[in-house]
């Protein structure tokens, strides 16, 4: 018994051997054949499908190509990006509705605009035109210098037009009031007269300067322009008076605008630092100065025929090199803003008749000799009074006012007439090497730093 069952131990195991033996060899043939299926299996399709007819559920929900993948995702940033910028402005453009200009951490709320924005070009269109209407009496200033010193002046701006947050975040803006505008940095030098712009404009309301308080140490010196009218040299007047601390400038009817973009620039704030009376009659000068001030009459070349201006800085040359900053801005400013008022005026005048042209000739002719017979009239009363030369004299006793004269038009006859009845003076700077004229600046400098000079020597010697 013991035999048997032993025997048919064994007889299952071997059983069990060869049947995985055997399952080994199907196992390898299996992947030979697999192996070679194109060698032995036939290739007689059963069907044939349609791409479009496969896909045709998946063809609007995934696009089958990388690139239009990519493109789509693409586009579908740059809509959500625009509706968010969207979203942005429109919140941003409803907090300034409020008059908000800095949120509560500091951080300005500005809108940005494109380049060809219609705010900005109807904005500048504006303050750019030389037609202003009288009620607008908005100024432009450019840099950061200019707003700053207005700002520091209590003239609060209207619109602050900048390219970079840097350069908004140096300005001193209260936290309502202000709207900011972020525009390309070449939009602003589109608008710019400069020929590198600094990226950064203020619109401000034209402050009443002559309501300004004079400095502590201001000494007693008005300075009256008569007839300046080119813009560099009265800048040069405006910032050399600031610079030594005049009192007060009174600038007469005729002068150019106070607020020319060239005066500002070449004024560099003094705007803001001295007062200023503009446009004023000769009456209403009077009034201005005190009965028992001293006045000189800056003249710069005494013996001088009339052609020769004799107001301190005139020659027909020096215009050319009135300011230190603006000759080559000038010349490109007037020609770029009359170009079109030269085309019409050179329309209108090949239109006119040749008799139309012989009366126009004739009745220029008589302006002009009205204005040498002016010119020659105030000269001769100029002649009476005495002339010294600017170190020559002492200007600490009262009052003192320096009447400085234009370039072309020199000293009116009311400013000489005004001399004759206070019984002024005519001061003029020497000069050598054949050289017949200063700027106007460089002139006036000359004198009211003497005059200066005389003040602190009083001072120190009391």
């Amino acid at each position: 018994m013991k035999m048997a069952f032993t025997f048919t131990t064994m007889q299952s195991t071997m059983r069990c051997l060869q049947s995985t033996i055997t399952q080994r060899q199907i196992s390898a043939q299996v992947f030979l054949r697999v192996k070679g299926y194109s060698r032995w299996t036939h290739r007689k399709p059963s069907k044939i499908v349609n791409e479009k007819d496969l896909y045709n559920d998946q063809e609007h929900t995934v696009p089958q190509n990388i690139l239009q993948t990519a493109q789509f995702a693409f586009a579908r940033r740059q809509r959500l990006k625009l509706a968010e910028d969207k979203k942005e402005n429109a919140k941003i453009q409803e907090e300034q509705r409020e008059g908000a200009t800095l949120n509560n951490d500091g951080t300005p709320i500005f809108t940005k605009l494109d380049r060809d924005d219609p705010i900005i070009s109807s904005l500048m269109q504006v303050v750019r035109s030389r037609k202003k209407d009288k009620d607008d009496n908005r100024i432009l200033l450019e840099g950061f210098r200019l707003i700053e010193d207005a700002i520091k002046a209590g003239c609060m701006p209207e619109i602050i037009i900048f390219s970079r947050k840097s350069d908004i975040a140096k300005i001193s803006l209260p936290k309502d009031g202000v709207k900011l505008y972020k525009l390309p940095y070449q939009t602003i030098q589109l608008w710019s007269d400069l020929t590198v712009s600094p990226g950064i404009m203020g619109i401000f309301v034209a402050p009443d300067v002559s309501n300004k308080e004079p400095s502590p140490d201001a000494l007693p010196i008005t300075v009256i322009c008569d007839n300046v009218r080119e813009p560099g040299n009265l800048g040069a007047i405006l910032r050399v008076a600031a610079g030594v601390g005049c009192e007060r400038v009174i600038l007469t009817k005729g002068c150019v605008d106070l607020w020319n973009p060239k005066v500002l620039r070449s004024a560099a704030g003094a705007h803001f630092r001295v007062p200023i009376y503009k446009s004023q009659t000769w009456s209403e000068v009077q009034y201005l100065i005190s009965e028992n001030a001293n006045i000189f009459v800056a003249d710069n070349n005494s013996e001088s025929p009339v052609e020769s201006n004799v107001d301190l800085g005139t020659s027909s040359s020096d215009s050319s090199s009135s300011s230190d900053s603006d000759s080559s801005d000038s010349e490109a400013e007037t020609d770029a803003g009359s170009k079109e008022g030269l085309k019409n005026t050179n329309k209108d005048s090949t239109e006119k008749s040749p008799r139309d042209a012989k009366l126009s000739k004739s009745d220029e002719n008589a302006d002009s000799n009205e204005a040498k017979v002016r010119k020659q009239a105030s000269h001769n009363i100029a002649e009476k009074l005495p002339v010294i030369p600017y170190f020559g004299t002492e200007y600490t006793s009262n009052e003192t006012i320096i009447i400085v004269g234009g370039e072309t038009e020199g000293l009116s006859p009311e400013s000489v007439s005004l001399a004759t009845r206070r019984d002024g003076m005519r001061v003029n700077v020497p000069l050598t090497n054949g050289v017949d004229s200063l700027n106007t600046g460089t002139a006036l400098g000359i004198l009211l730093f003497e005059i200066k000079r005389q003040f602190l020597s009083r001072i120190n010697a009391i």
